[in-house]
């Protein structure tokens, strides 16, 4: 079965990120039978999330009774009619392009034409700045266009291509993080696709992490300071494309959020060693929240509860920093074959030859030669004087 193209995955997308925004209408289906568990949606708050679209497809949404899922029909019928007639070279163009890396690399030469202004960052490496510069493509940057239909595209296509595949998102088996995008782990704890960062130091924290967490179990049995709840992990999962395409702002412009946050930070002193100590209390809340965001748990895409974060990122870095209770002690097996590698320094054998003997590679007998005295003395060389034979 062929999938989608990138540009109806995107329009689903971004009709369920309005939806999941507030613009889906509750009730209570034991007292509203007739309603059958349809979805509905408030008009004007649909009207006022999706910009621009609704109003350039003239959908009356009171005549299709709210009914989110016809609304939805009806947008996509007038989208793909006015894509053939009015930028059919484009609608063409997308729906050849089968992965993420060609939709980027066809928008990059869509951008070398274009001048835009005013519009958010742009970065095809962060997968949040790619659907909120498709979100604005959408609801703004058409209104400024002659023939819309071209920004629209792009800008559905770019949510399709970024958030079908990986749009999923939960919390990391270990810690308290976000998880990657369908991942296992947040970003400081998987292994794979790390960028500037070797695999063994992300191994290592990676261990770190697993002992954090088996240190925060013995603790606290079953109830985990840092357990994630599947229920939880579903529901970060779905809102997070909401999350980043309509951020809310507090009506105090976050002064309350970034007073809280200061105070939280004020006793965290991993925390704040973490982005870079006292100095960043000069910043605004929102670069103060985006250092956060990149030090900390760069897939938490909300603003609010940035305390909270910061709360659980000390508690979390005091279980790294707890010393383990277990004693590594000399190993029985290794000490007996340091003593025969003893002797047979003792009799003149070299590393290389005791290594063969013992069955182990020359650079243990090395590091026993390094690591125990009594090795590297009987490993010295024997001198002239006293080798000499007596009178």
């Amino acid at each position: 079965m062929p999938r989608r193209s990138y540009v109806a995955e995107g329009w689903r997308l971004f009709h369920d990120a309005i939806m999941r925004a507030g613009a889906e209408e509750d009730y209570y289906p034991p007292d509203e039978p007739e309603l059958k568990g349809r979805r509905y949606l408030a008009a004007d708050f649909y009207r006022n999330l999706s910009g621009s679209l609704s109003d350039l497809a003239i959908v009356d949404i009171e005549k299709f009774g709210n009914r989110a899922d016809l609304v939805k029909r009806a947008v996509w019928r007038w989208l793909r009619k006015k894509a053939q007639i009015e930028a059919g070279d484009t609608w063409r163009r997308l729906l050849r392009l089968r992965n993420r890396t060609q939709i980027l690399a066809g928008f990059s030469e869509f951008l070398a034409n274009r001048r835009y202004l005013g519009g958010p960052t742009y970065e095809p490496a962060n997968p949040a700045s790619v659907v909120r510069f498709g979100c604005w493509l959408i609801r703004e940057q058409s209104l400024s266009e002659t023939s819309p239909i071209e920004s629209v595209l792009w800008g559905l296509a770019l949510i399709g291509a970024e958030w079908r595949d990986k749009g999923r998102r939960g919390y990391c088996e270990l810690c308290y993080r976000h998880s990657s995008p369908k991942g296992r782990f947040c970003a400081f704890h998987r292994q794979s696709g790390q960028d500037d960062k070797t695999r063994s130091q992300a191994y290592v924290r990676y261990r770190k992490g697993r002992r954090a967490a088996a240190l925060d179990e013995e603790q606290n049995g079953t109830n985990r300071s840092f357990a994630k709840s599947p229920l939880m992990d579903y529901e970060t999962g779905c809102q997070a494309l909401a999350t980043i395409l309509f951020p809310m702002i507090p009506l105090d412009g976050w002064n309350q959020e970034r007073k809280v946050l200061v105070d939280t930070l004020e006793n965290a002193p991993r925390v704040l060693e973490l982005i870079g100590g006292s100095k960043c209390f000069s910043l605004s809340y929102e670069a103060l929240v985006e250092r956060l965001r990149k030090h900390v748990d760069p897939y938490n895409f909300d603003d609010f509860m940035w305390w909270a974060t910061v709360w659980h990122t000390e508690k979390w870095l005091e279980l790294e920093a707890t010393p383990s209770l277990r004693k590594r002690g000399k190993g029985k097996t290794t000490q007996a074959l340091v003593e025969k590698a003893v002797e047979m320094a003792t009799a003149g054998l070299a590393k290389g030859q005791i290594a063969s003997v013992l069955g182990v590679a020359p650079s243990t007998v090395s590091t026993w030669a390094r690591r125990y005295s009594k090795f590297r003395e009987a490993s010295l060389p024997v001198p002239e004087s006293s080798a000499s034979t007596p009178p």
